[in-house]
């Protein structure tokens, strides 16, 4: 053991009570201590699902500029059971070996572990908070969310207590505060204004003017517009554009209500002001298209079979074409042959 009491090896020690959480199983279907199996192992699964998300959120996503090693951090939040108490049912868990750079990391285990119990406490007592508690996302939200199916089990509360130092570190989780956290699990997340660069290309006219960005990274943004955006929509069709409008994310979807449309494309923005920009709907010929995007011809065929992949065969891929162009002409000849 060292000097902050850990022991050097993955389990833990019954003795170290300040790592310690419990939960307590009340219900209909609870004895003393008797609980199903399947149950008690799907409540402490989705504890240290939960409780591993939150340290990755806290460690790994909002303390930038250190290095983490994120298995190192799961590691600092496996939980182990240690005992069974009579009451309810009550177990007892301990949390495993923490990181040796304590003074870097910071007591990865317990700060997990304490801001895991505040938040379920400060969703339970709140109703419906305006944001998600520190070290929550929507990762934790839905492993809370997956271990209140034990609720239709005869289960009736999960309440969670730490003895991390800190006194009265208590939360619980019952129907209403699953109702909760599934409430806010079916919510878009706003995002606010904002505005995102990218090509705008995939128009779906179908049920709503609706359009696809593509930022440089491949994100990908949904586009919503007012029908006053048309002609600007026609004009800068598979160009580089600056969109501005109401954001947000909603069923993992990210999606902006169109206010303005900014071009950006310094190509498109030199051939409009010559004069020499083509209808949306016009046809053009391969030179016009090709003197219009300034494509000039491969100096070296070689060059262009570089591009071809090592591994394919581009003869049989051209018979391949040819076939399905043979099929195609046949079907709309009523089947007969050429």
């Amino acid at each position: 053991m060292n000097d902050k009491g850990y022991q050097q090896d993955t389990a833990p020690s019954s003795a170290s009570a300040s790592h310690q959480l419990r939960i307590a199983i009340k219900g209909p279907k609870v004895g003393e201590p008797r609980v199903s199996a399947s149950d008690m192992a799907a409540i402490i699964e989705h504890t240290q699902s939960a409780l591993k998300k939150v340290s990755q959120v806290l460690f790994c996503k909002q303390r930038k500029g250190k290095r983490r090693d994120p298995e190192e951090i799961d590691k600092a939040c496996e939980l182990f059971v240690v005992a069974l108490e009579r009451g309810s049912t009550v177990a007892v868990m301990e949390l495993g070996e923490q990181p040796t750079q304590s003074i870097l990391f910071g007591e990865v285990g317990q700060e997990s572990l304490g801001a895991f119990i505040e938040g379920m406490r400060g969703i339970s007592a709140n109703g419906k908070p305006t944001s998600l508690p520190r070290g929550f996302d929507r990762g934790v939200m839905k492993s809370i969310s997956d271990l209140g199916k034990v609720l239709s089990h005869g289960i009736e509360s999960v309440s969670f207590f730490s003895s991390t130092g800190i006194a009265g570190i208590e939360a619980h989780y019952d129907a209403e505060t699953h109702s909760t956290i599934r409430a806010l699990l079916a919510e878009p997340q706003e995002i606010g204004h904002t505005s995102k660069t990218g090509r705008l290309e995939i128009l779906d006219a179908h049920n709503k003017l609706a359009g696809s960005l593509w930022e440089p990274d491949g994100t990908r943004w949904i586009c919503i517009f007012n029908e006053e955006h048309a002609e600007s929509i026609a004009q800068n069709w598979r160009r580089t554009v600056t969109i501005a409008g109401k954001g947000k994310v909603e069923d993992g979807k990210r999606i902006i209500e169109v206010e303005s449309i900014l071009t950006t494309d310094d190509e498109f923005l030199s051939t409009q002001n010559q004069g020499e920009l083509f209808a949306f709907w016009e046809s053009v010929s391969l030179e016009d298209l090709a003197r219009h995007q300034q494509v000039s011809p491969a100096p070296d065929l070689d060059e262009l079979g570089d591009l071809w992949p090592a591994g394919d065969d581009p003869d049989k891929f051209l018979d391949f074409v040819l076939a399905e162009r043979s099929k195609r002409r046949s079907a709309s000849n009523g089947g007969g042959t050429e």
